[in-house]
């Protein structure tokens, strides 16, 4: 019986290392891979990565730079629903890319209500939204 209790013990407690996806690669591990993949997207994109501003439900935000004109943008990562991400990522993207191909046509009382996306872009396991960046009042 205290063997049974110790390896309930050592199941239950949620170790970063100890904790795995489906594939046995450590949360730890899981992260580095999908910061690479972002980063790899963001490069060939035409973009610098600079860091991470915040987590929400659907995903992460990241300040990124454009590699020609120096502007910075802010930089949604959504993964999919088939790579671990919420249900309704795909959603999401489509919410963005409505917002960015319809907030001139819309009624500015509306429209100020949207974000400036400049670009959406899906890969594989992503989905990448490129908008305005937000700053504190």
């Amino acid at each position: 019986m205290k063997l049974l209790m110790e390896n309930w013990r050592i199941f239950l407690k949620e170790d970063e290392d100890a904790t795995m996806d489906l594939g046995g690669r450590s949360w730890s591990q899981t992260e580095k891979d999908k910061l690479a993949r972002i980063n790899e997207t963001v490069s060939k994109l035409g973009y610098y990565l600079d860091r991470k501003l915040g987590s929400g439900q659907m995903g992460d935000v990241y300040l990124v730079e454009n590699k020609k004109t120096g502007e910075r943008l802010a930089l949604k990562v959504v993964t999919k629903a088939l790579y671990g991400g919420p249900r309704q990522s795909k959603r999401e993207f489509k919410n963005y890319e409505f917002a960015m191909n319809n907030k001139s046509s819309i009624d500015d009382r509306w429209a100020k209500y949207l974000p400036d996306v400049y670009n959406v872009h899906e890969t594989v396991k992503d989905y990448f939204i490129f908008m305005e960046l937000l700053e504190n009042m």
